[in-house]
């Protein structure tokens, strides 16, 4: 939901999205179910000067009808919906992982590793660091863990999130993730857009708030996947 509302929110300079889940969340948050459902928090700053909030409730609810629309089912829903102290907070339910990868146009991939090969996931080039206690060590190659992770859980993500598991991380790729408890990770990594690196600053500037928009829509997405083993 956040990517396909970043123009929105660029546009009205701040928006906000909150994902239902268990408990409260205070920062933007997929929540993955043992059973491949997904709850999705997304909590920005919200001016009801700039967009009122039945304006962002009406825009959203018209996105998610188009989606369950097209799939004949109601595979996502709002749980709950509130902007209160300039912060919005929508929580959102999706029936599995894969509508979340679909409706946000996102790579996201939850489900076993035997599940994983057989749909073509590849391992093979990616270093990965094992996970204890929150502390990240070790440089392994997939062939150097493949028996031990064979029977274990692998999420695939491609954003800038944080991600809650239904199980223990075990091993996981890519330095700019920061592993908050054994169940949870924060995913940092930005990247630029070629048309703003490529420009001016006095070029950049004739036309900011498209810039803006350019940048915030791709700081969502990861140069490299992330892979995570978890139990």
């Amino acid at each position: 939901m956040k990517r396909l509302l970043s123009l929105c929110f660029v546009f009205l300079m701040t928006l906000s999205l909150v994902a239902c889940s268990p408990k409260n969340y205070d920062k933007s948050t997929l929540v993955i179910g043992e059973k491949g459902q997904l709850t999705e928090a997304v909590i920005e700053e919200f001016d009801e000067k700039q967009l009122s909030s039945d304006d962002l409730k009406t825009y959203i609810d018209e996105e998610i009808k188009a989606y369950n629309d097209n799939t004949g089912e109601e595979r996502i829903k709002i749980e709950s919906f509130k902007v209160e102290d300039n912060i919005a907070k929508v929580y959102l339910k999706y029936d599995s992982v894969k509508d979340y990868a679909a409706f946000n146009n996102v790579t996201l991939y939850a489900g076993t590793v035997k599940e994983a090969l057989i749909a073509d996931k590849n391992f093979d080039d990616v270093t990965f660091k094992s996970v204890k206690e929150k502390k990240q060590s070790g440089s392994y190659k997939y062939e150097d863990i493949e028996d031990e992770v064979s029977e274990l859980n692998v999420c695939i993500v491609d954003e800038c999130t944080n991600v809650e598991l239904p199980g223990e991380i075990v091993y996981i790729s890519n330095e700019n993730v920061k592993v908050t408890d054994d169940k949870n990770v924060t995913i940092k990594e930005n990247i630029q857009s070629e048309s703003s690196n490529d420009e001016t600053p006095d070029e950049s500037n004739k036309d900011e708030n498209k810039t803006n928009i350019s940048d915030e829509i791709l700081s969502l997405k990861l140069k490299s996947p992330v892979i995570i083993f978890y139990k």
